[in-house]
């Protein structure tokens, strides 16, 4: 796996008060993250943090019945409202994610 970094510029805080705020402003683009949904079954998995960064949960399920395990990925959001993905999609644990939130907070990922 590659290191994950902040886009090149990046700062944190961002400049977003909760996450009520950029799915406004989001829901307003040509691509509104929040209501795409899909068959991932994306959660949102508590507050923002520093402005930009929040946690998601997937799980895929089959046609078939079959549920994956629920993976974790870390989003980090532009100063425009875009969500991106920072690190491995849909392969983490909780803790996983969570850790790398704290390390892109204090900067170690930068």
């Amino acid at each position: 796996m590659t290191r994950p970094t902040m886009p090149k510029g990046t700062t944190l805080p961002g400049p977003w008060a909760d996450l009520e705020e950029v799915q406004e402003v989001n829901a307003q683009m040509d691509v509104d993250w929040f209501a795409a949904g899909g068959f991932f079954r994306t959660e949102i998995e508590g507050p923002l943090r520093g402005g930009r960064l929040f946690v998601t949960s997937e799980q895929f399920v089959g046609s078939d019945g079959y549920a994956a395990p629920r993976l974790f990925t870390v989003r980090m959001v532009s100063d425009e409202g875009r969500v991106s993905t920072v690190g491995p999609f849909n392969e983490m644990t909780r803790a996983d994610a969570e850790a790398l939130v704290a390390l892109l907070m204090i900067g170690a990922c930068t």
